[in-house]
């Protein structure tokens, strides 16, 4: 039983897949070129042609749309570019703050012993001494992260201590206990051993505490001063112009940190469908060789033998019902005809819709002549079997093998750019007896050609891409589509080549799960690779973490539900305000108002 199912959800890629049973040959056929095993259906995903029995063997977060929810909405602790460099300045302060005051308080103290301000006697000096030291144990947690911070200046990171790191009232009262208790102990013990004074008035002279704590008083102060308090409101103000500024130019900020964040990535990965394409089939290659001379047989197959229709509003023309059908009626109203005029013209008598087991729709009714006519569309390569001849610009002729292997040679080659070919046939000499129907008709066709459907790029992405190759900045394209189709987008857009590619270039989500995550690898993979085809949501937020365990900047273009987890994990997400969904808006930090690459 033919079973056809949309895994857009999953995969954003709107064709339906085939399934088929566990062991079916036909399923191991389609494994390689399958984003999801054949043999599997999931949660989400909508049947779209046939039926079948299904066993549930995962439910709720366990399930592929229960782990792409709970990733998409998990938090990131991915910091900003801002904040590194932000907290990076904080610790130059902190340990140029540090190190002059400290610097300060030493030179002031020998300078004032030097010139007499200070005069002590050598117990009085013993005490100096405990005591400074028994604040220094006592303030451990505030100077000590500094010492490390300038580890970290330095490029030479120290790790630090358990106790150091942890939080509350009393991390910060078991200092001051060691402290005092330091400062007992060692006092006790120098006096026993008559090294301080004999009275304990006399253990510190009282105009050399004084000026001990002056000294301090300035220390202190300069810590004060050298930290910029205004730098926070600064940075906050100037993210808030470039929000507005962002605005104006069809960009909505979710995130303030996203507008300096955007400028500081360094890679793209850009989902295919409806970002880098218009999402909308459009016939890019008609080749039926009586257009010219009579297209009106073609105008009246492309209408009547299809169940799609056109929607125009807001000046706009858009497709209801299969993409594809949907195409080949758009490119009837692009040259001025009339649908519906030529499909009510056509009186229907039988249909065959199409399915995966035929690969072909047939119509069969009378045409504008009263006429009976057999029109029939469907995989060329099928198509072609059922026809014993071909209608040129001279009228029928006979269709040799020549001609078939000329035909299928041509279909060929759009097929390797990623293209979907759509052949036609008609049968206009119907046999008198009887009531035929669609089906009985198939044979004896008469081959009027072939058209060449794809999604095209969207006529601004070229440049854009130009324009971020020329910065430095990488882009990759990350699509649940094929390997064929994934090359022609990365070609048409000036990512790939004409001739032969890296070895990673281009991959597949199943060959780059299997090759990230070894050592040898890693990094010339993440470096080469330019097109992920059939990638799932798990293949993408993979990317997106080696990328920025690598040290990049990662920006995430993309639509879908299944683009969800990128977007929330990347640096900054970016996602499309007119085709995208609610998921893939909640996720992002910034929304393109106008669904424009650039």
């Amino acid at each position: 039983v033919a079973l056809q199912v949309d895994e857009s959800t999953l995969t954003g890629e709107s064709k339906a897949v085939s399934k088929f049973s566990e062991g079916d040959p036909r399923g191991a056929e389609k494994r390689e070129a399958a984003t999801y095993p054949p043999h599997r259906v999931y949660r989400g995903t909508m049947v779209q042609d046939g039926h079948g029995v299904f066993r549930i063997e995962s439910v709720g977060d366990a399930t592929e749309i229960g782990k792409t929810a709970r990733e998409a909405s998990a938090v990131s602790e991915e910091r900003t570019p801002l904040s590194r460099q932000l907290d990076g300045l904080s610790k130059v302060i902190g340990v140029v703050g540090f190190g002059i005051a400290a610097v300060l308080f030493a030179v002031l103290s020998v300078h004032a012993a030097l010139v007499g301000e200070i005069v002590m006697e050598r117990g009085q000096w013993i005490f100096a001494l405990i005591l400074i030291v028994s604040v220094l144990v006592a303030l451990v947690r505030v100077w000590l992260p500094i010492v490390y911070d300038f580890f970290d200046v330095i490029r030479r990171p120290k790790t630090r201590p358990g106790w150091l790191q942890q939080e509350g009232i009393t991390a910060w009262l078991k200092p001051l206990l060691y402290g005092a208790a330091f400062f007992a102990l060692a006092s006790g013990a120098a006096w026993t051993l008559g090294a301080l004074p004999s009275s304990p008035s006399n253990f510190l002279d009282a105009d050399a505490g004084r000026r001990f704590l002056q000294f301090f008083m300035i220390a202190i102060t300069l810590i004060v001063v050298a930290v910029p308090e205004g730098l926070a409101m600064s940075v906050t103000l100037s993210l808030a112009y470039s929000m507005r500024k962002m605005t104006a130019s069809n960009n909505l900020v979710r995130k303030m940190h996203a507008c300096e964040t955007i400028g500081a990535a360094t890679v793209i990965c850009t989902d295919k469908t409806g970002t880098l394409t218009k999402n909308k089939m459009h016939v890019h290659e008609v080749r039926v060789p009586s257009l010219n001379a009579s297209p009106e047989l073609l105008y009246e197959a492309m209408a009547a033998n299809s169940t799609a229709n056109l929607s125009k509003s807001g000046g706009e023309t858009e497709a209801l019902g299969n993409p594809t059908e949907g195409a080949l009626l758009l490119w009837l109203d692009e040259r001025g005809e009339d649908y519906k005029a030529l499909r009510d013209s056509f009186g229907v008598l039988d249909q065959l819709t199409f399915s995966t087991e035929r690969k072909y729709m047939a119509t069969f009714g009378k045409g504008r002549d009263g006429g009976a006519v057999l029109h029939a569309k469907g995989a060329p390569e099928i198509l072609l079997e059922t026809c014993s001849s071909i209608l040129s610009e001279s009228g029928e002729e006979a269709l040799t093998d020549g001609v078939k292997e000329e035909i299928l040679s041509s279909i060929g080659s759009f097929q390797a750019r990623g293209m979907r070919a759509l052949g036609f046939a008609v049968r206009r000499e119907l046999p008198e007896a009887g009531e035929p129907s669609a089906e009985s008709l198939m044979e004896g066709l008469t081959w009027l050609g072939f058209t060449a459907i794809a999604d095209p790029v969207r006529d601004d992405v070229p440049d854009a891409i130009r324009a971020c190759t020329g910065a430095g900045i990488g882009v990759k394209i990350v699509t649940g589509d094929n390997r064929e189709t994934a090359r022609e987008i990365g070609r048409q857009i000036g990512l790939v080549g004409d001739g032969p590619e890296a070895e990673f270039a281009l991959l597949t989500g199943d060959e780059f799960e299997t090759m990230v995550d070894a050592p040898e690898t890693r990094l010339r993979l993440l470096d080469e690779l330019k097109v992920l085809s059939r990638a799932r949501p798990s293949h993408k937020l993979k990317l997106v973490k080696a990328l920025q365990e690598k040290g990049e900047v990662v920006a995430v273009t993309g639509d879908g539900t299944n683009d969800a987890p990128a977007l929330n994990h990347a640096n900054v997400g970016l996602s499309m305000g007119k085709r995208g969904t609610a998921v893939a808006k909640e996720a992002s930090d910034i929304v393109l108002l106008d669904d424009s690459f650039t």
